[in-house]
């Protein structure tokens, strides 16, 4: 399945698969820049979504389709949304936890490419230090 297709069940707002490569090639090359999602807590704009998902994704080299079926999961893809403990953005962080650069509340209800950058940093963070634990574990198995 192509990135285009998986993104497409992630999005059901895109229904032109053609439309959908074309503006992934554009983020890609960093032609289109999305804009910010400046409304209330509805959702954003599918495109600017799809981008969202890919430069963040190239960025922290984590797949834009994970990122894209988190914030489904998380959000309904609902850029404003705000979770019962605080959790704010399309990929629920929480400002009070999440890293330097990313905590501030509203730009994440508000800022698609920031909450979607914010996110997959948090995800590659837990990524990095989940693979050093385990590394670890099985370095001390090994010498048993």
């Amino acid at each position: 399945m192509t990135r285009a297709a998986l993104l497409l069940l992630a999005l059901p707002a895109l229904a032109d698969p053609d439309l959908l490569e074309l503006v992934l090639d554009l983020a890609r090359d960093g032609t289109y820049l999305p804009r910010a999602f400046r409304g209330d807590a509805g959702r954003a704009h599918a495109l600017d979504l799809a981008v969202a998902f890919e430069a963040a994704g190239r960025e922290y080299q984590e797949a834009p389709e994970l990122l894209a079926a988190m914030a489904r999961q998380e959000t309904t893809c609902r850029a404003g949304a705000v979770g019962r403990h605080g959790e704010r953005g399309l990929l629920q962080t929480h400002p009070r936890w999440a890293p330097r650069g990313c905590r501030d509340g509203a730009r994440l209800s508000r800022d698609v490419l920031y909450a979607v950058r914010c996110g997959a940093r948090e995800l590659s963070r837990w990524r990095r230090e989940c693979a050093q634990r385990l590394g670890r574990a099985a370095s001390d198995a090994a010498t048993l």
